[in-house]
């Protein structure tokens, strides 16, 4: 009759029979109930899922039949990007009581105006000489940020906004340059607000004006932002 050797496994001590026998449990806890014992593999590996959303190009969207939750992800090619000349990937989820996508994640559009010079502002909103501009890829509501930083010889108050789609610009949109000394040391404005219903493919240009009539000032930097809140 053959020997009967004795290991310690993880469970206790398992009792292993000749070739061809299975094996029964005799650890405590298992108490032979357990007729069947597989040894742990080192080549054994746990599988565990991460969920991912499925990147779909500007041409595609929206998926199909999404349901509630569904996580997707917008790609906008490199065109989208002036400034870093990279695609832009943006993560939304459907939001199926409102049927519109809700932004979960990524970078805002961004383009600036670096080193303009002395530019002639006046008492209406102009798109000055190299002032930047982003597209709309898709239909929805987004928050638009316009800024610069600004200088001049005598005292001014001028501001930075936007127009969407070739419409006015606004105050309420603006972010307002003010000095009050006649040194040339810079000044910062900004603003950034929810706007609403802009339509696929809607040029938002920064323009500039004065509130001190025509004035010459010196932008050395401007800049606008787009992110998205919600789209179709």
């Amino acid at each position: 009759m053959s020997s009967v050797e004795t290991s310690i496994g993880q469970g206790g001590d398992f009792a292993k029979g000749p070739a061809g026998v299975t094996p029964y449990d005799t650890s405590p806890s298992g108490l032979g109930l357990n007729p069947t014992y597989l040894a742990p593999s080192s080549s054994a590996t746990a599988t565990v899922s991460t969920p991912s959303g499925t990147v779909v190009a500007l041409a595609s969207w929206p998926p199909s039949s999404p349901s509630d939750g569904q996580i997707a992800i917008l790609q906008l090619s490199s065109t989208y990007d002036p400034v870093g000349g990279k695609a832009i990937r943006w993560s939304f989820a459907y939001n199926a009581s409102d049927g519109v996508w809700d932004f979960t994640g990524g970078p805002p559009l961004y383009a600036e105006g670096v080193s303009l010079g002395s530019l002639s502002f006046t008492n209406s909103y102009t798109s000055l000489t190299g002032f930047p501009s982003l597209v709309i890829p898709r239909a929805g509501d987004y928050q638009i940020g316009v800024g610069g930083i600004a200088s001049a010889g005598s005292p001014y108050s001028a501001a930075f906004a936007y127009s969407i789609g070739g419409g006015a610009s606004s105050d309420s949109d603006a972010g307002w340059l003010n000095t009050v000394s006649s040194t040339a040391a810079p000044a910062t404005g900004y603003a950034d607000r929810e706007k609403t219903g802009i339509s696929t493919s809607a040029t938002v240009q920064a323009q500039g004006r004065s509130a001190s009539g025509s004035v010459s000032i010196t932008v050395q930097h401007v800049w606008l932002k787009v992110t998205p809140v919600r789209i179709t």
